[in-house]
């Protein structure tokens, strides 16, 4: 477990820090992601309305994880191999 090094707000013992998931290198491997997978929609001839139809998420879901702005769940990537008929390897090949 990864721990802030400050103590927590009782003053005991020091907070749990999520590792990655908020940090610059997270925010690039969403982005870079996000053109991943706007690319292979594109690549597809898909809208974002059709994929996100397709996927059985909001669209805004869609939208959010083609910009960056969000990361992608395991259903999410199991759901998008599954969409684009490639393995989750080749989803994420190059980020």
């Amino acid at each position: 477990m990864l721990l802030d090094p400050s103590t927590s707000s009782s003053g005991s013992e020091p907070d749990y820090v999520a590792p990655f998931v908020d940090s610059a290198p997270a925010r690039q491997v969403n982005i870079r992601f996000g053109e991943r997978l706007q690319g292979l929609r594109l690549q597809r001839g898909l809208t974002d309305q059709e994929l996100a139809t397709r996927m059985v998420m909001p669209v805004d879901h869609l939208i959010d994880l083609e910009s960056g702005r969000r990361s992608a769940s395991i259903v999410d990537l199991e759901g998008f191999s599954q969409a684009f008929k490639i393995s989750i390897s080749e989803l994420l090949q190059g980020l």
